[in-house]
């Protein structure tokens, strides 16, 4: 196993800090990535709007962490959605609306959102926006 190097003590006690507020979610062990230079989790997320399946969140910190956004991919094939990449990566909406307040936990709650509810002002997946934007400009009133 790959220890992190000591630049990231204050990331890592920030994350313990975090982990311990979400006993519920369900997250992998803290590993550290040298290819990357991140540590990560991997967040498991219960099955959401369409899918029907949980899905898979790599959720990777830098040293700077919390003063900088983590980097945030799916791991699962989400082959059609507005606001995700054929590649798993999200939209930058979490890069641009960070804040070193918002912890996993908001990652999480976001995520299900985004998953469930696709965000036509951060579309990442142009094919995906466009018939999501048709079918949903098609849907009757209530």
């Amino acid at each position: 196993m790959n220890l992190p190097p000591p630049t990231f003590s204050s990331c890592l006690k920030r994350l313990a800090t975090e982990r311990r507020q979400c006993p519920d979610l369900v997250l992998s062990p803290l590993q550290y990535n040298p290819s990357t230079q991140r540590v990560e989790w991997v967040l498991t997320i219960p099955p959401t709007g369409p899918f029907i399946t949980p899905l898979n969140l790599q959720i990777g910190y830098e040293s700077s962490y919390p003063f900088s956004a983590p980097y945030l991919r799916f791991l699962d094939p989400i082959p059609f959605h507005p606001n995700i990449h054929s590649s798993g990566s999200m939209s930058n909406l979490m890069v641009e609306a960070w804040s070193p307040l918002l912890t996993v936990q908001r990652i999480y709650d976001n995520a299900q959102d985004i998953l469930a509810f696709p965000l036509p002002e951060y579309p990442y997946n142009d094919a995906a926006m466009a018939a999501w934007k048709k079918t949903t400009l098609q849907q009757p009133l209530r």
